[in-house]
Order: C-alpha cells, then sequence, then structure tokens
C-alpha cells in the first residue's frame, strides 16, 4: 500500500487559499501542506499534442471495466497508469483487460493513495454512486481532470458542491452522458435535437421516456453473510451507513438501494431527462453552448413502489413520474417485470409530441412523424451496427473529455450541464419518498413547500467522511 497520504484528506479538511494553491501548482510543490502533489502540466494549460494522457481508473467493477475498453479504443491518446478498487476481483479482471503494457499499471486500493500520483493527469470514476462525490472533488483538489459516470451524485446537495469544486480549481469534468457524443453533431441525438429546436413537429408540449425491462424474479433475498476476503466492505461502505454485507447490494444491484444510488430514475431516467432539457432548453439549431442553463422542472410528482417483486431491493418495480416544466410536461415510466416492447419494437426511449407532429428516438432509431400521419423522416440503424454505433458513441464522448484536457474547453457534459440532469432525477425520487407534489425553485436549488422534502437534498454522510467545503 502507498501510505503517504493521511485520511484527512477525504473528511474535510480545508483547502489552501487560491493563490497558495497557484503558487504550489506553479513550483510543483505540495497541496495543503504536503497532502498530495500536483502534476505542474496539468493546471489550466494544454498537455503537449505529442503526449499521451496518463489515465487511472477508480472503480473498476462492471463500468470501469467497460471503461478500460474506451480508453484502449483511444491508446493512440491514452495510457493507462492506474487502477483502483476495493474489491480484488474487479481489480484482477481490470487489469487483464488493460493493454500489453498492463506490468507499468500500478494497483491501489485507496483513491486517495492513486489521487498522489504525479503522472496521473486525470481519472475515470466509475463507483458506486455514493462515492461519486467524493471521488471527484478530491480529485479536483490533486489537479486531477476527471472523467465522471452518471448520475453525478447520489444527493442533490452534492452535485453543486461538485460544481462549485470543478469551477474553483478550474478542473475539466466530463460526465457520462453520452448521448451528447462529444458533440458530434451528425449523432442520432444532435439530429432529434435539431429537428425540435428547428420547429419541425412544432412547439411541444409533452415529452414522454421510458424504461422498460423484466427482471422476475429479481435480485433473491440472500442473507447477510462475511464479505469475500479480498474486499474491504467497510471502504466500499465509506460515506454510507453501517450494513453487514450482503450479495444483494454488492456489484451490479447495488443501483437498487437507496443508500448507495436512486434507482432506475438515476440510472437510466437521468440519460432521458438530460436529452429533454437539452433539447428544449431554447438554444437555436446547431447551438452548443454549454453555460447556457435551459430549462427547468418547477414542479414535481412521483407514484410507485415495490408491488410484485418477491427479492430485497429497495426501489420500485414500476414508477411514474410527472414533471412539470414552465412550458410542457415531461413523463418518466419504468417496470422492471413487464418488458412488452412498445412503438416499433423498443423497449426504452422518448418522444416528443408537438402542435405538428411526434418525433422518437433512443440509441438506434429516430422517426419524425406528422400528426395524424405515417413518418416521413425516420431510419433504423441497421441491426448488426446499431450496438457498434452506440460504442461509437462512447468513444467519442471520451476523446471529447481529452481535447478539452488539452484545450481547457468545457466538454460536452460538463458537469453543470450534467448536475442540472441528475438534478430532476433525484427531485423525482424524493417525489416518490416523500408522496407529494413537490415545487422546485431551480436558481436556489429548494423544494418551497415542504422543509421535510428539503432534508433529501443533503449528504448526511457515516463518520468520519464529510463533504469538503470551500473556504
Amino acid at each position: 500500500m502507498h501510505s503517504r497520504l493521511p485520511l484527512q484528506f477525504s473528511m474535510g479538511r480545508p483547502k489552501p487559499s487560491r493563490r497558495r494553491f497557484l503558487r504550489a501548482t506553479a513550483k510543483g510543490t505540495l497541496l495543503a501542506g504536503g497532502l498530495c502533489q500536483l502534476p505542474v502540466s496539468s493546471f489550466g494549460t494544454a498537455l503537449g499534442a505529442s503526449t499521451k494522457i496518463r489515465i487511472g481508473l477508480i472503480g473498476v467493477g462492471g463500468k470501469g471495466q467497460h471503461a478500460i475498453g474506451i480508453c484502449n479504443a483511444l491508446r493512440h491518446r491514452i495510457e493507462i497508469v492506474a487502477l483502483c478498487d476495493v474489491y480484488g476481483g474487479s481489480l484482477q479482471k481490470a487489469l487483464a483487460l488493460a493493454p500489453v503494457n498492463r506490468s507499468r499499471v500500478r494497483q491501489y486500493h485507496d483513491f486517495r493513495h492513486l489521487l498522489e500520483q504525479k503522472d496521473v493527469d486525470a481519472v475515470v470514476i466509475s463507483t458506486p454512486d455514493h462515492w461519486h462525490a467524493l471521488t471527484m472533488i478530491h480529485a479536483c483538489m490533486a489537479g486531477k481532470d476527471v472523467y465522471l459516470e452518471k448520475p453525478v451524485s447520489h444527493r442533490l446537495e452534492e452535485g453543486r458542491r461538485m460544481v462549485q469544486v470543478a469551477r474553483h480549481y478550474g478542473r475539466v469534468i466530463q460526465v457520462g452522458t453520452q448521448q451528447r457524443c462529444g458533440n458530434k453533431k451528425d449523432s442520432l441525438f444532435f439530429r432529434a435535437v435539431d429537428i425540435i429546436r428547428g420547429g419541425v413537429i412544432g412547439d411541444v408540449t409533452l415529452v414522454k421516456c421510458f424504461t422498460d425491462n423484466n427482471l422476475w424474479p429479481g435480485l433473491g433475498n440472500p442473507p447477510d453473510e462475511e464479505p469475500p476476503r479480498d474486499l474491504d466492505w467497510d471502504r466500499w461502505l465509506g460515506p454510507a451507513p453501517k450494513r453487514t454485507f450482503n450479495p444483494g447490494r454488492f456489484l451490479h444491484s447495488f443501483r437498487w438501494f437507496w443508500d448507495y444510488s436512486g434507482g432506475k430514475a438515476t440510472d437510466w431516467g437521468t440519460h432521458w431527462l438530460d436529452v429533454a432539457q437539452w433539447a428544449m432548453d431554447g438554444q437555436p439549431v446547431g447551438s452548443t453552448d454549454t453555460d447556457h442553463v435551459g430549462t427547468l422542472p418547477i414542479s414535481v410528482s412521483a407514484h410507485g413502489r415495490k408491488f410484485i417483486l418477491p427479492d430485497h431491493r429497495e426501489t420500485p418495480d414500476t414508477l411514474q413520474a410527472t414533471v412539470e416544466y414552465p412550458n410542457f410536461l415531461l413523463t418518466y415510466e419504468n417496470r422492471v417485470c413487464n418488458d412488452r416492447k412498445r412503438r416499433d419494437g423498443e423497449t426504452h426511449g422518448m418522444e416528443f409530441y408537438g402542435r405538428l407532429g411526434s418525433l422518437f428516438v433512443n440509441r438506434s432509431r429516430l422517426v419524425v412523424t406528422p400528426d395524424g400521419g405515417k413518418a416521413v423522416d425516420g431510419e433504423r440503424l441497421p441491426e448488426k451496427s446499431s450496438r457498434g454505433e452506440s460504442y461509437r458513441s462512447f468513444i467519442e464522448h471520451m476523446a471529447n473529455f481529452l481535447d478539452c484536457m488539452e484545450s481547457r474547453a468545457k466538454p460536452a457534459s460538463d458537469i453543470e450541464i450534467a448536475h442540472r440532469s441528475t438534478s430532476t432525477a433525484h427531485l423525482i425520487n424524493i417525489a416518490l419518498q416523500r408522496q407529494e407534489r413537490i415545487h422546485w425553485d431551480a436558481r436556489n436549488e429548494r423544494i418551497t413547500n415542504s422543509e421535510s422534502a428539503n432534508e433529501l437534498l443533503k449528504a448526511h454522510y457515516r463518520a468520519p467522511w464529510k463533504l469538503p467545503n470551500i473556504v
């Protein structure tokens, strides 16, 4: 273990002044009195065009291993130099996927030790959701740029702090809402957005989003047990409440427990909400102004629960949410016990309803239909290449992140944009848990009609973990 970095680094230690931070960076000295060395070249400067960007991956389970494949596809620009996970089984699988220089890839069990390394320019964070805020914030403090998997945060308060920290330290943060596909104007979703912005289907008053599958009989009800010998379960829990290990809460299925995630609303809903808020943000055709906030919710209601799944998950098996915006309504629906296909055999996607027609889009299909007529502008990607098209969007999204590391421009899925999309998913879950319609003041990020609901915006960490402040 590389143990130079004390625990206080992740427990709310005050940051140095901006002047001291810049001075330390310029001199290649230490952050916060010796906590973490900073790579001189990575703060606000362009990386050399001939220099590979050195990447460390934090969290190398399923999504982290997928990210390794993306990095390998860009190996002419990326060198993987470090992997981190609290579970040895995931580390072994990830190392096997690393490129031919895997003998030079260092392995860590504590992300803070990886962040110490001066030869890491950026990190890819694919941890469970409840770790996103701490790892991203401290990566920024350590002078690293970040590619962060969605959802941005586990609690809305975390997301706003993450935006503040990214801006304060001048870091490039790309979030994995890859429908934005690195600002590739010919991508499926860019074409859909421009059709809507161009008024082809008229003024839109309703957007429907859905994600359907059949997970019956679910996760089962395994008993608590001792964690695997190569898993540091207490560190996996981190800021989450103390729990005895249960295999149903681990790896992929963590998403269905409120301690660590927000169920389908944050897992898939964030993607569709991001596209809806992007398409309806009032920008002109072709615009990709990442500083444009656009339209935001004014109220949210949600209904659902675990009706029939006989397993121990906590998140609903059936969910129906309605989000009101100033000029339109959005619905998000999810069911996990019935995967009957909807429009033309689709189990996921979104439809925009305008005065003149409707538009359907998902990761393999775009269809425009005049009101009362047949589709006039539609396409389906060939079945054999639809996955390839989706996979290329991940590569292009990562390439956009690398481009922005060099230019210091904001990436396609900048942290502010993705925070706003994730926030709407959080509001759906809060409305569901409170069983009331909540009214949202987006400017101040506050629920105006329920103080008890406002408490659910806040991050409550298990001691000694703390959400760091900017002071």
